[in-house]
């Protein structure tokens, strides 16, 4: 068994064995998991690097699949102003979120599920819309327009998941 996969499977055993998702809370409320809708980090409002986009304004669709431990492709370039659909799969036998942001907003969230992991929580909440949490076998999508040019990552923050691997390279361009 691969060193990424053992990570993986610990951080699932420390989110109880029921597979349900390590939890996530934060001053911005709760909303439903992505089963329920689909939902993100940053309650919807715009960051540094752009803001949720609308599904009228999508100039292109990118597939991603989350796999047991990384993402295919684990490489994407985008321009600045296009609206990206990130059709997101889980194609792995347990959960994963998939999470766009600069590395100090990974960072921040690896930190909060961490904390959520350890309080012991049951269930793992996004908010806004630059991320999407799948159960095994889930669709989801998150819909983002880019406004900056710069180097931005999409990566699993579920505890053990971006330390076993599970992360990508998201280039925006002028």
């Amino acid at each position: 068994m691969r060193h990424g996969t053992l990570i993986a499977l610990a951080a699932l055993l420390s989110c109880g064995l029921s597979g349900a998702a390590c939890a996530h809370e934060d001053d911005m409320g709760d909303m439903d998991h992505a089963e329920h809708g689909g939902d993100a980090h940053h309650n919807g409002h715009a960051t540094a690097f752009g803001h949720p986009g609308k599904a009228a304004e999508v100039s292109r669709t990118i597939a991603v699949t989350m796999n047991d431990i990384s993402f295919t492709p684990d490489r994407v370039t985008v321009k600045v102003g296009e609206t990206i659909r990130f059709a997101v799969t889980n194609a792995s036998g347990i959960e994963h979120d998939f999470t766009l942001g600069d590395s100090a907003t990974q960072a921040r969230h690896r930190e909060e599920m961490a904390k959520a992991a350890e309080s012991g929580k049951a269930h793992h909440h996004h908010h806004g819309g630059n991320a999407v949490l799948l159960a095994p076998g889930g669709k989801g999508e998150v819909i983002w327009t880019f406004t900056k040019p710069g180097s931005l990552e999409f990566d699993c923050n579920i505890p053990g998941h971006f330390e076993a691997g599970m992360k990508g390279t998201l280039t925006v361009t002028p």
